[in-house]
């Protein structure tokens, strides 16, 4: 059966896409009144919430966080893609970092963006904010959170541009209490010939080393509306210096 899937952007804009034919969607100066059709969005929830009305829409493009912890998305709905021809997509970004003082005081989580692929006809609703940067789920933990969410409807590939390293473990780091989803685990560290006393809390961090921040991390489809699936696939660390675990996401022309 042919399969086509909607491209969705959280954190994230697309500015160019290039496949089978090209198309582009223009996402400066525009009115908040008077939207195009084809964008969807997902503010998110009470204080996190990210920028709504027109300070959302700007010369520069969609400003989607903003300077403290908050999260949003948007999805580009006219778009169908058959992925078994192909797809290039091009688009521009900026992300300024964030003191933790300007994060009001949150000391940990996810700073960074997902480009995401989901499937045609599902309604945009993000995954768990933090360190699964608005894709992955959140399942329970052993100490009994009840911070738990579904992953991305209908999440089909999701890329990280994770600047704090945090998306690629099965727990977020400093977040054992509240956050956990498929990823790297103590023990496959331990299997890899790591020291168990370098991963028993920490995870990665003492056997990544400065190379633990700005990796870009793939994750794969979600299984069904459940607290599975998103797996990992592939994690690379970009270069850039190790900085903080807060961005502001922007979006250019």
């Amino acid at each position: 059966m042919k399969k086509y899937y909607y491209l969705l952007i959280a954190f994230l804009t697309l500015l160019t896409v290039k496949a089978q034919t090209t198309h582009e969607y223009p996402l400066t100066d525009l009115d908040y009144n008077n939207l195009p059709s084809w964008i969807a969005n997902d503010f998110g929830k009470g204080s996190l919430s990210g920028p709504t009305e027109q300070s959302r829409y700007t010369s520069e493009g969609i400003v989607l966080t903003i300077k403290r912890a908050t999260t949003s998305a948007f999805a580009i709905t006219d778009l169908n893609l058959d992925l078994r021809k192909g797809a290039k997509f091009e688009f521009e970004y900026a992300m300024a970092i964030v003191n933790p003082n300007d994060a009001q005081g949150v000391g940990f989580g996810g700073g960074g963006m997902t480009f995401f692929i989901y499937e045609a006809g599902q309604s945009l609703s993000m995954g768990y904010l933090g360190s699964a940067l608005g894709y992955s789920f959140n399942g329970s933990t052993a100490s009994g959170s009840t911070a738990i969410k579904t992953g991305l409807n209908g999440a089909y590939l999701g890329i990280g541009f994770d600047l704090d390293g945090n998306n690629k473990e099965r727990r977020g780091f400093e977040m054992g209490s509240y956050e956990t989803r498929e990823g790297l685990t103590a023990q496959r560290y331990v299997d890899a010939g790591f020291d168990i006393n370098d991963v028993k809390y920490d995870y990665g961090r003492n056997v990544f080393g400065s190379y633990y921040k700005n990796h870009i991390t793939l994750r794969g489809a979600g299984q069904g509306n459940s607290y599975k699936g998103n797996p990992l696939l592939l994690t690379k660390y970009f270069g850039g210096q190790n900085v903080s675990t807060r961005a502001t996401t922007y979006f250019i022309s």
